[in-house]
């Protein structure tokens, strides 16, 4: 009885190691799987870079690297980081979901001003005709 169990035991852990190696590869990925995985990677792209830039601040500033090498390795790093951003762009610009969403808060904006009212050019939110600046993002009102 306990050779039997040992047996099953045995064949039952070996077959669940050896599972993910008897299954067959994913053939392909669907086209939105594929871009999503790409905006992913452009994602973390993004961040290790920003995070350099952050480091070499952080380096410059207690004296690690000379002034040359901040300013190079800074112009680089930024280089990169709008490389990136654009293709990032790019990618989300092919998203047909972001960009009917982006229609619909055009649409929504253009309807809340022609209503009448005043509101904040940057970010829609409702000011008082005398207000300068706007209270929700800070930005700078056309004086009327």
């Amino acid at each position: 009885m306990d050779t039997i169990l040992f047996w099953g035991i045995a064949l039952g852990s070996t077959a669940f190691i050896f599972w993910p190696f008897w299954q067959k590869p994913q053939e392909g990925k669907t086209g939105a799987q594929n871009g999503n995985a790409r905006l992913q990677e452009l994602m973390t792209m993004r961040d290790n870079i920003l995070a350099a830039l952050k480091d070499l601040e952080f380096d410059f500033q207690m004296g690690k690297i000379s002034q040359e090498d901040y300013q190079e390795l800074t112009d680089q790093y930024r280089r990169e980081a709008i490389a990136v951003l654009k293709r990032i762009e790019a990618a989300n610009g092919a998203n047909p979901r972001l960009q009917k969403i982006e229609n619909e808060i055009r649409t929504l904006r253009q309807q809340k001003r022609s209503a009448g009212g005043h509101y904040c050019t940057q970010c829609g939110a409702p000011v008082n005709k005398m207000d300068r600046f706007c209270s929700q993002c800070g930005h700078k009102l056309k004086d009327e």
